[in-house]
């Protein structure tokens, strides 16, 4: 008899703490990761609108200055 009460505060114990430690956290992280897609499908598609205008040749010569500019200011 007593090792079934102590069976069942155990898992009543459990359940408190999965409850208590389930703080919708994982929405926030889902809202995250959704912002995230959102501004990275904006950028990828003003990327190609940019690229359009510019035309691709131009676009990656732009690209690669650009690149190249930020790796120099990282090092010096």
């Amino acid at each position: 008899m007593e090792v079934e009460e102590d069976e069942e505060q155990n898992h009543s114990e459990g359940q408190l703490n999965e409850e208590w430690q389930s703080d919708d956290s994982e929405e926030e992280e889902d809202e995250d990761l959704e912002q995230q897609d959102s501004i990275f499908s904006r950028l990828e598609e003003l990327r190609f609108h940019l690229e359009q205008a510019m035309g691709f040749e131009n676009f990656f010569l732009a690209y690669n200055k650009i690149k190249g500019m930020m790796m120099k200011d990282s090092i010096g």
